[in-house]
């Protein structure tokens, strides 16, 4: 009989010992892990995105973590550059009312389409500093003569939270 308590103490602490460590990770990565996959309900979202006739993908970025800004907020950003043989405004009007359901808020909301006429559009868009310039995407000069491109995109902040990438 004395052998079985020692074997249950020992189960019960080698059990206490796992919960220990489980709940230090969760503790010390849980909300980044909780972001990743956020972020992954975006992206995937973004990737079965049904896109105009025409179209090929050109590059695709996505990140979480202080993206603009100084501190204490947490961005999320998804996005994909096309090129398309379809008009501008067939474009536009092919993501009129497109929306993605947004896991941090539970709303649908719309995408961000931009047209970029040239190396210039980017200056006037929001996105992480990591991405806020045409060769981030793999795009030349001669990219914008053939076709139309343009970006697909959900950029949101929200309040920093465990998350060490957010601080």
């Amino acid at each position: 009989m004395s052998a079985r308590k020692f074997s249950i103490k020992r189960v019960i602490f080698v059990l206490a010992g796992v919960l220990l460590i489980l709940g230090l990770l969760y503790f010390l990565c849980g909300d980044t892990i909780a972001n990743d996959l956020r972020l992954s309900k975006i992206t995937r979202q973004l990737d079965t995105l049904p896109q105009p006739p025409g179209t090929i993908l050109i590059s695709t970025k996505a990140a979480v973590g202080l993206l603009v800004g100084n501190g204490n907020h947490c961005d999320f950003f998804a996005g994909a550059v096309y090129r398309s043989q379809s008009s501008a405004e067939a474009i536009q009007q092919h993501y009129e009312g497109r929306q993605f359901q947004n896991p941090l808020s539970g709303k649908n909301e719309e995408w961000d389409i931009t047209i970029l006429k040239d190396k210039n559009s980017f200056a006037s868009l929001w996105l992480p500093d990591d991405f806020d310039h045409p060769e981030a995407w793999g795009l030349a000069s001669e990219s914008y003569s053939a076709g139309t491109l343009f970006i697909v995109r959900a950029m949101r902040s929200y309040d920093a939270n465990g998350d060490f990438r957010c601080h």
